[in-house]
């Protein structure tokens, strides 16, 4: 049919004798866009399909169908009835009452809400989105995420389901009677189920689609489109009862409503910044229908025919992620609800797990209004599905009773060193002890703990020891004199460790030979091998007081610190009972036994060393120990391995990845004996498996545990099929005695496959923090009346009862609270805004102008450090880049003056740290912060083993965006060390070798330099260094760029010069093998410095003289000229001669007076004055040691000083003699020497007998004592004569 030359609607005849004819008609009728032209508006069909042949008459029977098919994009569903009711008039009177003139059409709306005001609906969706996520979506329970430029695919599942005629009785006369719309209750309770589906989420935003948005009157008669989609936000208290949420429903629904005429585009316009609108990927609508079942046409009844058109069985055609449609049945009275979910996001059975979610809520609501109980929070609804429940059950149904008689560690050692004696307990290269040996050491021990160093129970005992022998008998003889065991670790940096005893309150600790130097002078340490050395000949020695140290498994029987999240490291308390109950569930999953050889691996920061150690000797196995550093000496390692046929080992994924590389790249099996592999402390990452699958461990059993510290070594586990875990591996479950909750932040059991916190109950909940009764508050939650520990890590669990970690794909949505807590403890206490003190020329002022002038000097390692390092590196399996950034930490602290806390910015250029995002373009970087905390006596090994652990744990984090890491720490308003940067680069040099083919055309890369002149470059941070490895060529080289702000351009090529010498340096080492000596005695000075001060301290000249002392210098001048004015104060002089003769007189009244022998101390406290000068040549004549003190200081200051040089008499005068109290023996000078009776009786030749050498001491003075107590600095005659003749 045509108007005016444009065909507006057409007829189409047909006929079908099958269904699948008949399908196929219907699906072209759907689905064909060529049917429809909006551009010649062709916007209407009608089509006749009859069945098997036209009638001649035209008229339908009742197998015929009558098929309209209208456009949408002016056809709405309310349209429809609108169109039967002028079709029906049409047909019975021929003619329309419709006016141009007096009815509104629908072209005429278009028009006037063009022109509508909308200032009003403007100003309240501003409002309403205020601060709202639009652009983030609900954290569903998705099954995979789509990228941002993924293609949406439209394919859905959908899944429709009834109330139920009593949950329908009962919503819709809760309803009627409180006055409440059906459709406020309806959408009240599907935002509480989103509350509880998205984890808790607060503030929900989804789009609301309004089907028939005929708003006024006049509009109810026109066919169109009057649909519109807005946003209805939810934000509601999880502590609201429902009544309380469902009447903020129904405001927010009312107002939306009022203002829904508001175009959806004009709301998004009001967020132009935000480029996608993700609450539109999930929508709500209610419809109410009355389900009419014949349409009638003047006489003739027509009936609707359903047809359902899937692509396949199970799928539909999806507009949005997430579709909720609650329909409601006037003439049933019944409600029902449709799920539509994308198949590019969900699997079917999420869905229909959802789908009873919903329904289980809605059971516990109507339930809620039965028993009068609507007026709870609204949180404590569960989404926990009956089976679920059964199934968490069975997971904790772990309870077995272990029959053992022993509720101490060292009890239940003490049993296996009867049962087998000789058999060897531990090894350690070419050192082992028996059962019966290790026992008599321990007791050795633990008595003198006991006896001299009065140890009681439950004190707390620190022990700092490198992996020896003494290691272990430090630990069992500790728990045998009912103390503590507390490791502190050598590699932890001197303040640390003081801090950590300071914490624990520890009276002493217990080092041997390699860490006895580690602690400051005030720690009280206790040499464990001379303890032993000493008492292991001691026949005397009484071990009956161990019998009553009484222990009875309630007690500590050790502390192990954690990282430190929250800032001060905890200290968690881990009973004797819960150790040994640990052990017994580890036992039974035969993890262990009495039978295996156990390497010991873990370094003493984890609790896993004490299991590996104490665990063994429980169960009556064998231990072998490996020397300091032996755990990344790959070659050391796989012989004790081999040779030692070790059987058991427990370690970390990390090392387990790099040693099986070692392994396959060096061709060989050195686990073969393994029979029991475990892994803790990591993700088992699935790859692993291969590895371990290809190095032939068919007989090992590959466990792969779980447990934080406070749970005690381990709280779950799970045997790794080596074969079908490809995927991911889980934690398994609960071990016996202990039980796991995933639970969600209102403390209620979690939805198992959408995760929660995991907690932990049974036999291994630790004791609490040491002195941290809040933080043990915190992580103990009581729960069906049993403590549990919340461990802080999300999980989730699959239908068989397995627990694990909770993944996540998009940055967005990546779980940031572990890698938060890690930046967080990694920088505490660490000083941002301080600036690393390299050697600057100048300084920047806060508010000085960056001008971005630097300078940059490149150069070579050179051949042989090149080689050096590269072999070393790969003998011994180390990153090159680990060994770099080590070199780089000594090179500052050396240039630093010895700062051994150093921070400096890491450039991660390329930070996809996720497979799928290898083949993305994109800027993949970041910039972290790198914090070496290193101990100057440290070996280069151990300073790399620290490195390679603090790289490892930061690049783990390092998708952590640096500014989440700055906004840590807000009080800082400059972070320095951005200031200092450090990179690694591995790339190919630019040859025909490193050509790239685009077709058959060969492109070759080319690198340009830009510089603002021949020295100068743009800087962007004040010092940065970058290490480049020319895979090409194997070459290494440095660039140091600076800038011109801060450094002379010499300063730089001086800097660049030290560390070449340090590579230089560093690379004689590895060729000496002296790659064990202490860092700090690397050295910086260059070949021409050093020539520099041997110039300097070239002073040696030889001065010809008889005489030693300074008083036989004195007597050789007065022989000399006897009569030459010596001193003179004012009026007052005297000759050398008289000086001699007061000197003389005042020397032998101190010998026969006071008995003054020789180098004994004598103090003077005199003014200045002609007794001064008598006073401190007669203390040198006598054989004294002159020591001054000085009048100006108060009185308490003099004593002090006096108790310390022991002085027993002070010369003084008459402005001085009051200084003193009663008990300090004074001497008056002036009043000996106005007695001339004196001169008459002394006796001079005594003064040759006075026996006083160059080396004797001849004052002593007192420096300022800027180390609390003055510090009294004495000289020898030999170097105050030295000086004085070299100034003659």
């Amino acid at each position: 049919m045509n108007d005016n030359n444009r065909q507006l609607f057409t007829f189409i005849e047909n006929t079908y004798e099958t269904d699948e004819q008949l399908v196929t008609i219907i699906n072209n009728e759907k689905r064909n866009s060529q049917l429809f032209d909006l551009t010649q508006g062709l916007v209407f069909r009608c089509h006749l399909v009859y069945y098997k042949q036209i009638s001649s008459y035209h008229l339908l029977s009742d197998k015929d169908l009558l098929i309209f098919n209208f456009h949408h994009a002016l056809f709405d569903f309310p349209s429809m009835n609108i169109f039967l009711h002028d079709l029906n008039q049409a047909y019975t009177t021929g003619q329309l009452l419709y006016d141009d003139n007096t009815n509104l059409r629908y072209l005429d709306y278009a028009v006037i809400e063009q022109q509508m005001s909308m200032t009003g609906a403007n100003m309240f969706w501003l409002d309403a989105l205020h601060d709202c996520k639009l652009d983030q979506p609900l954290p569903l329970p998705f099954d995979r995420y789509r990228l941002a430029n993924e293609y949406r695919t439209g394919r859905g599942t959908s899944i429709s389901f009834d109330f139920g005629q009593d949950l329908s009785n009962h919503f819709l006369i809760h309803a009627s009677s409180n006055n409440i719309s059906l459709k406020h209750l309806t959408f009240a309770i599907y935002f509480l189920f989103l509350f509880k589906l998205t984890n808790g989420q607060k503030d929900l935003c989804l789009a609301m689609s309004m089907n028939n948005n005929r708003y006024k009157d006049e509009l109810k008669s026109i066919i169109g489109l009057f649909e519109n989609v807005i946003p209805l936000r939810c934000q509601l208290d999880p502590y609201w009862c429902f009544h309380q949420l469902l009447e903020h429903v129904r405001q927010r629904t009312t107002k939306s409503m009022k203002y829904s005429y508001f175009p959806l585009q004009r709301i998004l316009n009001q967020h132009s910044h935000i480029s996608k609108h993700a609450f539109l990927d999930t929508s709500l609508e209610f419809v109410s229908y009355t389900n009419n079942n014949t349409v009638i046409i003047a006489d003739s009844q027509l009936t609707p025919r359903s047809f359902l058109f899937n692509i396949n069985e199970d799928e539909t055609l999806n507009v949005s992620d997430f579709s909720f449609s609650i329909h409601h049945d006037m003439n049933m009275n019944q409600l029902s609800c449709t799920i539509n979910a994308s198949l590019d996001l969900f699997n079917i059975e999420t869905v229909e797990k959802i789908s009873q979610r919903f329904n289980s809520i809605i059971q516990q609501l109507s339930a809620s209004i039965i028993d009068n109980q609507i007026n709870n929070s609204i949180y404590e609804i569960q989404l926990v599905l009956p089976n679920e429940r059964l199934l968490i059950q069975s997971m904790n149904s772990t309870q077995i009773s272990f029959s053992s008689p022993f509720t101490c560690i060292h009890h239940a050692f003490v049993y296996q060193v009867m049962k087998h004696p000789q058999k060897i307990a531990v090894e350690l290269d070419e050192q082992s002890l028996t059962y019966c040996e290790l026992l008599h050491y321990v007791q050795v021990l633990s008595v003198t703990l006991v006896n001299e160093y009065h140890v009681i129970p439950g004190e707390i005992v620190c022990q700092c020891i490198e992996r020896s022998l003494s290691m272990v008998i430090g630990i069992m003889g500790i728990e045998m004199a009912g103390g503590v065991y507390c490791p502190l670790s050598p590699r932890d940096p001197q303040h640390r460790l003081h801090s950590l005893i300071q914490q624990t309150q520890s009276r002493f600790v217990l080092v041997h030979d390699l860490t006895k130097t580690k602690f400051y002078n005030n720690t009280t340490i206790l040499n464990i091998e001379s303890i032993l050395i000493i008492n292991d000949f001691n026949s005397d020695m009484n071990y009956n007081c161990l019998s009553s140290v009484i222990m009875k498994g309630k007690e500590i029987a050790y502390i192990i610190f954690t990282s430190g999240s929250t800032g001060t490291p905890k200290a968690v308390q881990v009973r004797h009972k819960n150790f040994i109950d640990c052990i017994h569930s580890l036992a039974f999953i035969n993890s262990f036994n009495k039978n295996d050889t156990v390497i010991q691996m873990t370094r003493c920061s984890f609790d896993i060393h004490i299991q590996e150690i104490l665990s063994t000797f429980l169960d009556g196995g064998t231990l072998i120990m490996l020397h300091p550093g032996g755990t990344v000496d790959f070659d050391y390692l796989s012989e004790v391995l081999e040779n030692k046929q070790i059987t058991y080992m427990h370690t970390v994924p990390s090392f387990l990845q790099n040693y099986f590389v070692f392994l396959e790249n060096m061709k060989i099996n050195t686990v073969k004996h393994l029979r029991s592999l475990c892994s803790i402390g990591e993700a088992f990452v699935a790859h692993l498996i291969d590895l371990i699958v290809k190095t032939d461990t068919t007989n090992c059993i590959v466990w792969n545990l779980y447990g934080p510290a406070e749970t005690t070594i381990a709280s779950t586990y799970y045997r790794v099929d080596q074969v079908d875990d490809k995927r991911s591996v889980s934690i398994g479950r609960p071990l016996s005695n202990y039980r796991c909750m995933i639970i969600n932040q209102y403390l209620q059991s979690s939805v198992t496959s959408e995760g929660g916190e995991l907690c932990v109950g049974g036999v291994g909940v630790f004791a609490g923090y040491l002195g941290r009764d809040d933080l043990t508050a915190k992580a103990l939650v009581e729960i069906d009346g049993q403590l549990f520990y919340r461990t802080g890590d999300l999980v989730t669990m699959d239908n068989n009862g397995l627990l694990h970690y909770q993944d996540a794909v998009i940055e967005k949505q990546m779980l940031m609270t572990g890698a938060s807590m890690f930046w967080l403890d990694v920088l505490h206490d660490c000083k941002l805004d301080q600036p690393l003190s390299l050697p600057f020329d100048r300084y920047r002022l806060a508010n000085e102008h960056r001008t971005g002038r630097g300078t940059s000097i490149s150069f070579d390692f050179g051949q042989d450090p090149s080689h050096d390092f590269l072999t070393h590196a790969s003998l011994n399996n180390i990153s090159l880049e680990h060994l770099t950034f080590a070199i780089y930490f000594i090179f500052l602290l050396k240039q630093t003056n010895g700062q051994t806390d150093l921070c400096t910015a890491i450039n991660i250029n390329n930070n996809r740290y996720r497979d799928e995002l290898k083949s993305i373009i994109g800027l993949f970087e970041n910039v972290i912060p790198l914090r070496c905390q290193l101990d100057p006596n440290w070996s280069f090994h151990q300073l790399l083993e620290h490195v390679q652990e603090i790289i490892i744990n930061s690049m783990k984090y390092s998708y952590f965006p640096l500014q989440r890491i700055l906004n840590q720490h807000p009080h800082i308003s400059k972070h320095s060390f951005l200031d200092t940067s450090l990179e690694f680069i591995s790339s190919k040099s630019n040859n025909d070798n490193n050509a790239m083919m685009i077709g058959d055309s060969q492109l070759v890369p080319k690198s340009f330099s830009f510089n603002i002149n021949g020295d100068e470059i743009l800087s962007v941070s004040d010092f940065s260094l970058s290490i480049y490895h020319d895979i090409n060529m194997n070459q290494l080289s440095c660039t140091i760029n600076a800038s011109l702000d801060l450094f002379n351009r010499e300063t730089v090529e001086k800097i660049s010069q030290r560390f070449h010498f340090i590579l230089h340096e560093l690379s004689a080492s590895i060729n000496d093998n002296r790659m064990s000596k202490p860092i700090y005695e690397l050295s910086l000075v260059l070949p021409n410095e050093q020539y520099l001060m041997q110039s300097l301290s070239n002073t040696q000249v030889s001065f010809p003289s008889s005489v030693t002392c300074i008083h036989h210098e004195f007597v050789y001048q007065v022989m000399k000229h006897p009569q030459k004015l010596a001193v003179e104060l004012d009026e007052q002089s005297l000759t050398y001669a008289e000086l001699f003769a007061y000197v003389q007189m005042l020397a032998v009244h101190l010998l026969d007076e006071y008995g003054i022998i020789p180098s004994e101390v004598i103090s003077q406290c005199v003014e200045r004055s002609l007794s001064m000068v008598i006073g401190i040549m007669t203390i040198e004549m006598a054989g004294g040691v002159y020591f001054p003190l000085s009048f100006r200081d108060p009185q308490n200051r003099l004593h002090t000083l006096l108790q310390q040089t022991q002085s027993r008499l002070v010369l003084s005068h008459y402005l001085t003699k009051n200084k003193f109290n009663d008990l300090t023996t004074i001497l008056d000078i002036d009043s000996i020497l106005v007695n001339n009776n004196l001169f008459q009786h002394i006796d001079i030749d005594q003064l040759s007998s006075v026996h006083v050498t160059i080396d004797s001491i001849a004052y002593i003075i007192f420096t300022s004592g800027s180390t609390g107590v003055p510090k009294g600095v004495s000289i020898e005659f030999a170097i105050q004569l030295t000086y004085n003749k070299g100034n003659k």
